[in-house]
């Protein structure tokens, strides 16, 4: 009540707020009110005019190309890399590789015919290898990672690894109960990029 008599001076009531129906009280609360919600906005208005980042008027770098490229324009006229699509994949997974190959066939290989290494750490089954052959446009090789390269290192305590293998299982973590998982992992960290499976004259 003292707030409102020192400040009813300062902040004399609208007409608008002068009905019969509100008090003095209620009148000066609501125009209180009123003033603090043009200070937010106002001060809202402020932030984003000062952070506001300007259009620049026209594009910086010319696009390089504005349309879909011909791809048998593009096939004989670039220049054809070094390199093959490399998939690791299991005897199980026959229909995912499957459509995995088949999107970059349809997408993109068909006109460039990169060859596709598939590896595996066990024996590849004959119908896998049929299956997929048939659907590579390029070379194919079915090749068996090294087992050292798919294993523990011989320096590590396998004991040891089994139980934290197995204490990630039981904590519910993403393939983490999964020895292969974890092999594979390895094999990933670089394993990948030294293993001697491409073979020679393979990637022209």
């Amino acid at each position: 009540m003292a707030l409102a008599t020192a400040l009813r001076p300062l902040l004399p009531i609208p007409r608008f707020l002068r009905r019969p129906h509100l008090s003095r009280r209620t009148a000066f609360y609501l125009k209180f009110l009123l003033v603090i919600s043009v200070a937010l906005f106002l001060e809202s208005a402020i932030h984003v005019r000062r952070h506001a980042i300007p259009r620049p008027p026209s594009d910086l770098d010319a696009p390089f190309l504005t349309q879909c490229q011909d791809p048998l324009a593009a096939a004989a006229s670039t220049p054809r890399e070094n390199a093959t699509f490399v998939m690791l994949a299991r005897n199980n997974e026959m229909h995912q590789a499957l459509q995995a190959v088949q999107n970059i066939e349809q997408q993109f290989n068909q006109w460039f015919h990169y060859p596709v290494l598939f590896l595996n750490n066990e024996d590849w089954d004959p119908e896998f290898k049929r299956v997929l052959s048939a659907a590579v446009s390029g070379q194919s090789a079915f090749e068996v990672i090294a087992k050292e390269d798919w294993s523990f290192p011989p320096w590590m305590d396998t004991d040891a690894a089994h139980k934290l293998i197995k204490s990630q299982g039981d904590r519910g973590i993403f393939n983490g109960g999964k020895e292969s998982y974890h092999h594979m992992c390895r094999f990933y960290s670089g394993y990948n990029a030294s293993a001697r499976v491409l073979p020679e004259g393979f990637a022209n």
